[in-house]
């Protein structure tokens, strides 16, 4: 089976953007496509053409000895020149990229700004796991998967396959996080537990928690670095406000008599942190699937469990690789019929929808937690409980 060393460059870019991937001969220019959308680092999100070829062609129409090169267009003004650098004889079956530099402008006039003021560098695995992703075989999904994936079933940058394969379910395969993992994970679940007590927590005339409970939760997570204000009116600080709604949500609480109770099974469960851990597991994510805020859940923690922060931990990386996040889950809702407002789902509006379960996995150890409060990264563990919840049901 022949194989192309392919060279891809971004004309008119300082510092130099350019990838180099291994493709078999036989490839489709759509498939590839997908490929270099992939590698380079673009969201899809845009038409293309290849000079003098339709995507039915495949890339040996196009290339055929080392040093011929083609044209391939995405968007309005991205210009790239392809360059076969070898023909082999390697078998290569599927696309692998196997070196680069530099990262493509984002897409939108916000990441564009961002990426002038600190162009982002490569990430080369990260970058490598977007390309084998495009043709990975996935597993065998749970029902919640396999539907998302059948009502948007395509490939590449922005889908629900390429978020099912990045997020690595086969990882850790039965495997849910144990011992001083779960006693971590559900720390914070435990004490608001404690804090309800077999008294309760008493709730002002409007149901609310009193001032005095909101800063002591408040103070315990730490809301001050990403909440202005007293932090003191339930109503008005969302991470406490949320995450109690969360616990309510899981079972765990309920409202009763002017007050917060356990209820038996959160009474039950407030002291084992491994068999509370997997009551959460097995309540993710909080809304009813083929719901708005269902889908938008189970899409987000994906995109989470896939994640990969890549490398600099400056602000504005941080804000680029968030909204880039924001922008993939919000195109994957799209993709699945959603709409706002009769248009497609505007970048990071998915977030009050799934603020229940997003205060649950800020408040739990599954995100990163940085200076200003957690992040969209998952870490470790977190990967390790998020593919639990994915591999459910």
């Amino acid at each position: 089976m022949t194989t192309f060393h392919l060279r891809v460059d971004l004309n008119g870019q300082q510092p130099p953007v350019w990838r180099e991937l291994l493709v078999p001969a036989h490839t489709s220019l759509s498939e590839l496509h997908l490929v270099i959308q992939a590698a380079m680092g673009w969201e899809n999100t845009d038409p293309y053409a290849f000079a003098e070829a339709t995507e039915h062609h495949s890339i040996g129409t196009l290339l055929a000895t080392a040093g011929d090169a083609a044209r391939y267009r995405y968007g309005d003004r991205w210009e790239h020149r392809l360059t076969l650098v070898q023909a082999t004889d390697d078998g290569v079956s599927r696309p692998i990229l196997l070196d680069g530099a530099g990262h493509c402008p984002g897409e939108g006039p916000d990441a564009m700004d961002l990426w002038n003021e600190s162009p982002a560098p490569l990430d080369l695995p990260d970058a490598a796991a977007r390309v084998a992703a495009v043709t990975a075989s996935l597993p065998a999904l749970p029902v919640r998967l396999a539907d998302l994936l059948a009502q948007a079933p395509g490939r590449g940058p922005g889908s629900v396959a390429e978020l099912i394969a990045l997020a690595d379910l086969q990882a850790n395969t039965g495997e849910i996080p144990d011992g001083e993992d779960a006693v971590a994970l559900t720390a914070n679940l435990r004490w608001f537990l404690a804090l309800v007590g077999s008294d309760g927590l008493p709730l002002t005339g409007a149901g609310n928690l009193r001032p005095a409970v909101v800063i002591h939760i408040a103070e315990r997570f730490q809301l001050q670095r990403e909440w202005i204000g007293k932090l003191n009116r339930e109503d008005g600080t969302p991470g406490v406000l949320n995450y109690r709604a969360a616990v309510r949500e899981l079972g765990l609480t309920r409202s009763i008599n002017g007050s917060v109770r356990l209820t038996k099974r959160g009474a039950a469960l407030a002291g084992d942190p491994q068999r509370l851990l997997d009551h959460v597991i097995a309540r993710l994510p909080l809304d009813p699937p083929g719901t708005f805020a269902g889908d938008a859940a189970l899409v987000m923690m994906l995109e989470l469990a896939g994640r990969y922060a890549g490398p600099g931990s400056g602000v504005e990386r941080r804000i680029a690789l968030e909204m880039r996040a924001n922008r993939r889950v919000s195109r994957v809702l799209t993709g699945l019929g959603w709409r706002v407002e009769d248009g497609p789902v505007p970048s990071g509006a998915f977030r009050y929808d799934v603020r229940r379960t997003g205060a649950l996995l800020a408040r739990s150890g599954v995100l990163v937690d940085g200076a200003q409060g957690p992040r969209w990264e998952a870490t470790q563990v977190g990967r390790q409980f998020l593919r639990a919840v994915l591999r459910r049901g």
